[in-house]
């Protein structure tokens, strides 16, 4: 069997997709991991070499996907794309952006989830029940895997091992990083929009997120050098992201490497809104929410978020606070089952299984209609990843306007010297 795996951001899915691969080529079957926003046409000059009979992608939600994967549809017509969901956990707002929202993307692919709150979510958006398998998430395998030790993270990023570390995970900055003018603030406007949002909608979340970071980068700047010297702080991008926003120069950004190597290494994880608060519960650390100075109405409120405990002042953090979060947090209760599904560590194999099963699954006609790609849109990204390549190894990324949108993402890009470190990643649980 030949496979195709395409993954988005490093830091989020590399240490999966690499397993999976690994998972395959263990049975004799041929895999190769691809990044979808760098080697999409690295991937087809490769399909067209080993015809795919199975391809896994991080997301398809309307006719943007279909154009792009009908090419490799074209050389194989019984070819079974997997949708792993990497956005399951959402307000009523945010699921807009990640459910699938054509016949083809609902029912021409197939849906391996996590568990049974994202399965209802799909079954409401007109999915078929036979075209979803619950697997669980293939990046909690990983749960109790860290590559490196706090000694080593401390060592390579200048860190007191020491100290306690708060690591504070970044959900927002996405709007922004894309916005930053005019040309790119339309193209994400259409994007959005398309998938269900209002203008208004829209231009009101990158008001509120421009609000909401500025609004906590002041409160960090109100932090003393007494808890400094205590404390280390260290604050994580959302993938796919870069900081335009200004953070006191003690704070560390640091946005490399899979996050379970900083949640194993902290005392203490934050956030305002990402869904990594579950895997820092489900590995037992003390964990909190830090609710934006917008606070969402019902629509935009991510789920489960909430049911965390709530610190609204960084500047009151101390060894005693840490443990009182620790304390309400078992008081809770468990939160992170209601939405994480089985994380027994063994969920890339019933993926791997569970692609074996569907093999002989016929997709129904009327499912099998989607969109083509133009030749000359086509033409253009063979052009927009060449250009990519030779920036990054001239050292011109960032430098070139028309690869801004390459800069933003760079920590996504597989060949950057900033990646480096995924050459000793290579899936291993």
């Amino acid at each position: 069997m030949n496979v195709i795996i395409f993954y988005e951001h490093i830091v989020r899915e590399w240490d999966a997709v690499q397993r999976l691969k690994s998972l395959y080529e263990k049975s004799g079957d041929r895999a190769e991991t691809f990044s979808i926003s760098f080697e999409r046409m690295k991937a087809y000059k490769y399909a067209k070499k080993h015809i795919p009979d199975v391809m896994f992608v991080q997301t398809f939600v309307d006719s943007e996907q279909e154009e792009w994967y009908s090419i490799f549809l074209d050389l194989n017509k019984n070819l079974k794309i997997i949708n792993l969901h990497q956005e399951e956990i959402g307000s009523r707002i945010s699921e807009k952006l990640t459910l699938p929202t054509t016949p083809f993307a609902k029912n021409g692919i197939f849906h391996f989830i996590w568990g049974e709150h994202y399965k209802s979510l799909l079954l409401s958006y007109g999915v078929r029940d036979d075209r979803i398998v619950i697997t669980g998430n293939a990046r909690n395998d990983f749960r109790n895997t860290a590559h490196t030790s706090k000694e080593e993270l401390a060592a390579a990023y200048g860190l007191s091992p020491s100290k306690k570390w708060i690591l504070f995970a970044e959900n927002r900055g996405w709007y922004i990083g894309r916005t930053s003018d005019e040309r790119s603030m339309e193209v994400i406007r259409q994007i959005i929009t398309r998938r269900g949002l209002t203008d208004e909608q829209f231009y009101r979340s990158v008001r509120e997120e421009k609000e909401n970071l500025n609004a906590f980068a002041d409160q960090m700047r109100l932090l003393t050098e007494d808890f400094g010297r205590e404390f280390e702080f260290i604050y994580r991008p959302h993938p796919g992201t870069v900081l335009n926003y200004e953070l006191p120069k003690w704070v560390h950004i640091i946005g490399d490497r899979p996050i379970y190597d900083w949640i194993s290494c902290c005392d203490l994880y934050l956030t305002c809104e990402s869904t990594s608060i579950f895997e820092a519960e489900m590995m037992g650390k003390p964990c909190a929410f830090v609710p934006s100075v917008n606070i969402p109405d019902d629509d935009n409120k991510m789920a489960g978020i909430w049911d965390y405990p709530r610190l609204d002042d960084i500047t009151q953090i101390t060894d005693s606070l840490i443990e009182r979060i620790r304390d309400e947090n078992r008081k809770r209760g468990t939160i992170y089952t209601r939405y994480l599904g089985n994380t027994d560590g063994h969920a890339t194999e019933r993926i791997v299984e569970a692609s074996r099963a569907i093999m002989n699954v016929k997709i129904d006609e009327a499912d099998m209609v989607y969109a083509h790609i133009s030749p000359k849109k086509l033409f253009r990204r063979w052009v927009y990843e060449i250009l990519t390549w030779i920036a990054v190894k001239t050292g011109l990324l960032g430098k070139l306007k028309i690869l801004r949108s390459s800069y933003v993402q760079k920590r996504d890009i597989p060949y950057s010297s900033e990646n480096a470190w995924i050459r000793t990643h290579k899936g291993d649980v």
